[in-house]
């Protein structure tokens, strides 16, 4: 019996070669945001043509000095990624195209490593069993050059209390937890003992004026542990 195997045109190799088809983008101190540089070198013998160049996002665009690269040739494609509206650990491709016979668009990953809308110090609150039930506190800086005006802050807990005070408008704000018995009822203290025996949690949520980028952190945990 004859085996016939088919095998496809895909080339061993690419005729791009790329130095990294990584990139890493943080903002720096001015908060711009820096390019992207993706060098590369055609290690064929014959002229190669980049053809298409498609992003996963349209807050990416692309630039290229020129689109045809002789044998040995160098180049460089810049990338540009606009962060508005964005926070936290953003990736996106750059699919990139020849008119190589058979070869497969070339994958460029891009990842921007950007500061989160509201830092909270600390993430969370606890309070350990038998602990007095004292008022602690999580201050929330906000990282946008605009700002943010929070407006509100609730816990889905009703035996804990929360105040939301504004150190800073638009930028600096303190939250303040009181756990189940650390109220006063008609001028008296709750026995501590009554108040941290049993474990409790609640979810503390912030409201915000307006809209805030996507993902943005509006909540932290409070607990009775």
């Amino acid at each position: 019996m004859t085996v016939i195997c088919i095998v496809g045109l895909v080339p061993a190799a690419l005729a791009l070669q790329w130095s990294s088809p990584e990139a890493m983008l943080r903002p720096q101190a001015d908060r711009a945001m820096p390019v992207a540089s993706y060098g590369f070198r055609n290690a064929t013998g014959a002229a190669v043509t980049i053809t298409q160049t498609v992003t996963s996002c349209d807050c990416i665009t692309v630039e290229l000095a020129a689109k045809t690269y002789a044998p040995g040739e160098r180049g460089t494609l810049l990338v540009r990624f606009d962060p508005t509206g964005r926070s936290g650990i953003v990736m996106r491709t750059i699919a990139v195209s020849t008119d190589e016979p058979g070869a497969p668009p070339q994958v460029l990953t891009l990842t921007a490593e950007l500061p989160e809308v509201l830092t909270l110090t600390p993430h969370d609150l606890r309070w350990a069993a038998g602990e007095p039930p004292a008022t602690k506190t999580v201050d929330v800086l906000v990282n946008l050059p605009e700002g943010v005006e929070l407006t509100a802050a609730w816990a889905n807990h009703p035996d804990f209390k929360v105040e939301l005070t504004t150190v800073t408008a638009r930028s600096h704000y303190r939250v303040k937890v009181t756990p189940p018995g650390g109220e006063k009822r008609e001028g008296e203290m709750r026995q501590t003992a009554a108040a941290t025996s049993r474990p409790a949690q609640a979810v503390i949520l912030l409201k915000a004026s307006g809209a805030v980028p996507p993902g943005t952190g509006l909540t932290f945990y409070a607990r009775v542990k």
